[in-house]
Formats: C-alpha cells, structure tokens, sequence
C-alpha cells in the first residue's frame, strides 16, 4: 500500500522567509490543483485554508504573478482563489483551464465580482456562443450595450455650415459710438460729482507740491544750520531814521529803527 504523504511534508517544511514562502505556495497549489474531486478529503480542505493563510502573507503583485503562472485544473481551487482580492482573483480566472461542464457548475457559485471578470477571457468575454457565456449573459454579466428595437431607423443629422461672404471680411470701423445723452437730473449728477473730483485730486496735488517744498526747505536747512536762538531771517537794512534838533544842533528826538542808540 502506498500512502502519499507529499502535502504533509510540505506543511511541514519550516518557512524560510518571502522565497520559501512563495516555493511553497506553488507546491501546495500544485499538489491541490492534481487532486480529483473524488478524492478530495478533510486533509485537503486544511491544505487550501493553509494555502489561503501563506498566500495572504505575499505581497499582492507575487500573489497575482504565482496565480497566473499556475494553469488551474481543480474547479475547488479556482473556486478558491476568485474569493481573493480582485487582482488575485483576476489572475487566477484567466488562467484556469477548466471545461464547459464545469464552468456552467462553478459559475452560480462564484461571488459578482468574480463574474464580472470572466467577461475578460475570450472564450466568454467575446465569445457568446459558448455555454457559460451564455449563462453569464443570462446572470446580468456582459458589458455590450442595450438591444436597437425592430423598427429603430437611424436619422441622419445634417452638416452645419456657415457660409462666410465679403461683407463679414470687411475691416472694422474704428470710430467710436457716441454715447446715448443722459437725462438731466443724471447729468446734474454726474458733472457735480466730476467736479468733486476735480476738486480733491486738485488737492492732492498741492499738499504733494507742499510737502515737496517742505522738503526742499528742510534739505537747504540741514546743509546751513543756523546758531541756536538764531532768526531764520536776516534783519532788514537800515535806510533812514529821522531826527529833531534844536538850535545848538543837539539832537532832541529821534524816530526809527536805530533811535534808541542815539
């Protein structure tokens, strides 16, 4: 009596990081994917629940790479597998190689995710003749547009042109469109508020022209100090004075500028 104790061993072969890993994923589907339906046994179903475990600890493009690569044979494990994420399950339903007969079996079974992405295979997508096609077109899979109704007729739409004469090329005129007149009170209005205007921005100009001066002055200032105490002006020449005197030729009174040092 020969017993094969394959998958047992490969269960029992310590895991030796992301290599080992990935090694013995691909020996656990390959052992899996060989074994009949009837001959599948409870040593099986733990071997694919420890399958799901390891594959799950891969990152998601290894996972989708050994699920491509693996031509799956075993309805149970395609089954499997198209319960994964959508990029595992993608991978594993394009390159799953199974018959008519059991794809019309598996098909009711599998989640709409994994229906909707039989419709990429070419022996279903583009080939509705087939039976699980068919079965997926009865299912609500398919992405080919609603049927035309018996007496739909197509109505032709015709062309839109416009046709463009001398006049439209003729040069713009530059001159410019008077402006409509306002009505009295508007334009009372508006020259009133024209004038305000006119008024501060006259203004403006005079205190910049102010404060330009001021600046000027204080330039000129800061080039000649004065003394402290000192008039900003110098005082006015003396011209003139006028005087009394009497007949001895003393000088009795005096008027002006200088009359307090005589």
């Amino acid at each position: 009596m020969i017993i094969d104790d394959r998958l047992a061993t490969v269960l029992r072969t310590p895991l030796a990081g992301a290599p080992g890993t990935r090694t013995q994923v691909r020996q656990l589907i390959d052992l899996l994917d060989r074994q009949p339906d009837s001959q599948w046994t409870t040593a099986h179903d733990d071997a694919l629940a420890q399958l799901g475990a390891r594959l799950e600890s891969l990152p998601q493009h290894d996972q989708a790479r050994i699920a491509a690569e693996a031509n799956l044979r075993s309805p149970r494990l395609v089954a499997h597998l198209a319960e994964a994420s959508p990029r595992v399950a993608a991978a594993a339903l394009s390159a799953a190689r199974l018959t008519d007969a059991q794809w019309l079996a598996l098909i009711p079974a599998l989640s709409p995710m994994a229906r909707g992405l039989l419709r990429h295979r070419r022996d279903m997508g583009r080939d509705r003749t087939s039976e699980p096609a068919r079965l997926l077109a009865r299912l609500g899979v398919g992405d080919s547009p609603l049927p035309l109704p018996d007496d739909y007729e197509p109505v032709a739409v015709p062309p839109v042109l416009r046709v463009v004469g001398h006049d439209s090329l003729a040069p713009a005129d530059d001159t410019p469109t008077p402006s409509p007149a306002l009505p009295p009170r508007v334009a009372e209005e508006v020259q009133g508020i024209s004038a305000i205007v006119r008024r501060i921005e006259a203004f403006r100009r005079n205190r910049a022209a102010t404060a330009a001066q001021i600046l000027t002055d204080s330039e000129a200032a800061r080039a000649h100090p004065h003394l402290p105490f000192a008039d900003g002006f110098a005082p006015p020449a003396l011209t003139a004075i006028d005087i009394t005197l009497d007949p001895a030729g003393e000088i009795v009174s005096a008027e002006g500028g200088a009359a307090a040092m005589l």
